[in-house]
């Protein structure tokens, strides 16, 4: 599979032929390329009805090496070094309710130089290594951003009805290294919150 970003991928999948009889797809899934690794299982089920019903991901393991995201960080006149480590990311989405379930995993970002362009400021800063776990508060997906160290950063999140977005905290431009002109905020001050309809 060729992929703009990511180069050419090998991908290979096994199905079960037994679910299909059942209306369902049960999949193994496989993929490799030279700055993406993806492997994992994942149930559709209610095909029957057209579109599936249900999809449930099982131990999604995968690893994205930022140069795949070049040409989009390009865009935000941005660029970024270092790896993006997804691990045992397990989720139930009901494609019919348009909704999330269950959902659960870890996304860990290597660190490294992030060079930016914001406004008329150029930014270039080492950043340390990241971690964000996937969970589920109540029947809302949160992501709470993190260093190694379990200094919160910010979180993004997904509520039941659609609605997702994002906040920031005076400690992620600290850790950036960059100054914050407001010097009555704290570490743990939202300094940025954003929300919009994703489904």
């Amino acid at each position: 599979v060729g992929v703009p970003q990511a180069g050419t991928i090998a991908a290979d999948w096994e199905l079960s032929p037994l679910s299909l009889l059942l209306g369902n797809a049960d999949l193994a899934i496989n993929a490799e390329g030279e700055n993406i690794r993806l492997t994992g299982a994942a149930l559709a089920t209610g095909l029957y009805a057209g579109l599936p019903e249900r999809v449930i991901i099982e131990d999604l393991n995968g690893y994205l090496d930022s140069s795949a995201l070049a040409p989009l960080l390009m865009q935000a006149r941005a660029n970024l070094d270092g790896s993006f480590e997804l691990s045992r990311l397990n989720a139930d989405i009901s494609i019919a309710d348009q909704g999330i379930n269950d959902i659960s995993g870890q996304l860990v970002y290597s660190g490294g130089q992030l060079r930016a362009r914001v406004e008329r400021q150029s930014i270039d800063t080492e950043l340390p290594m990241l971690v964000a776990n996937i969970v589920m508060d109540g029947p809302k997906v949160t992501v709470p951003v993190a260093t190694a160290d379990g200094e919160p950063l910010g979180q993004l999140f997904l509520q039941e009805d659609g609605w997702g977005g994002m906040t920031v905290l005076r400690r992620a431009v600290d850790i950036a290294g960059q100054s914050w002109p407001d010097k009555q905020a704290d570490a743990d001050t939202v300094i940025f919150e954003v929300s919009q309809k994703f489904l």
